[in-house]
């Protein structure tokens, strides 16, 4: 690849044009780098001593994201709040929002050393890096910052079910699984519910019945769109995430506590 450009150039772009002009570059001038996974490992490496000078990233665009979806050994983190997250998201992705106990919650649940790409908003691309790397996470290849609904995407995409508290009653056939902490629980919970927590998560996923159906709640909400989103990557699909959590289901006078 490094044969058909021009070095001096690819330097001058990183370092004197910055961010928006680099995702010019690498999304335009270089469309092969998206095509090949060791084509977009290669250049990374290459240049990984200048990025670290420059708090620079790739940017993938949407050919990217369709390749790097093909990798098991890659994990994905969508730091997008938990709403936009249940909309849409890309399949297999982890919903931590950026909005909460983001890096730690990461490092808990993830591999710091595996091959990472995060989905992110416009304009969140640097603390969304930033933060991760706090803790650990240096392997981040790259960043996916463009909206989820493009043609192209569709293949990739995929949703979860939310429902307000103040609805929950209303959805039978459904078991509670709590994802706060022990302490928590023990405190108050609603009746008859499983408390897995959610670092504890990956762990127990085998003692969660694929054939069930579960409503996934935490405190406030953030934790149990993480959990879902965990959940979901272990092909276990009849969730529902509660969206307030424990602050809004303690206001439904239909649900039962302990």
């Amino acid at each position: 690849v490094l044969n058909q450009m021009n070095t001096k150039i690819i330097v001058s772009s990183i370092v004197h044009k910055r961010y928006g002009k680099i995702e010019h570059f690498f999304k335009y001038k270089v469309p092969s780098l998206f095509i090949d996974l060791d084509e977009l490992e290669m250049i990374h490496s290459m240049v990984s001593r200048l990025v670290e000078r420059v708090g620079y990233e790739k940017i993938i665009d949407h050919s990217g994201m369709g390749l790097v979806s093909r990798f098991p050994d890659l994990d994905i983190i969508d730091s997008r709040e938990a709403y936009d997250f249940s909309t849409i998201h890309i399949k297999n992705s982890i919903n931590i929002p950026l909005n909460g106990r983001y890096a730690i919650t990461a490092a808990n649940i993830l591999d710091v050393k595996k091959k990472l790409v995060v989905i992110c908003n416009k304009d969140e691309e640097n603390e969304s890096i930033v933060r991760l790397k706090r803790v650990g996470f240096e392997n981040i290849i790259g960043v996916f910052n463009s909206n989820l609904n493009q043609i192209e995407l569709k293949p990739l995409t995929s949703s979860l079910n939310s429902e307000s508290s103040k609805n929950a009653h209303n959805i039978k056939d459904h078991k509670f699984i709590d994802v706060r902490t022990e302490s928590e629980f023990n405190l108050k919970h609603v009746k008859s519910s499983v408390n897995i927590p959610l670092f504890d998560l990956e762990d127990n996923i085998s003692k969660i019945n694929k054939n069930e159906n579960y409503f996934i709640y935490c405190r406030s909400g953030y934790r149990s769109s993480v959990a879902t989103s965990i959940l979901k990557k272990n092909k276990i699909n009849n969730l529902i995430n509660i969206k307030e959590g424990m602050n809004g289901l303690i206001n439904n006078k239909n649900i039962i506590f302990e």
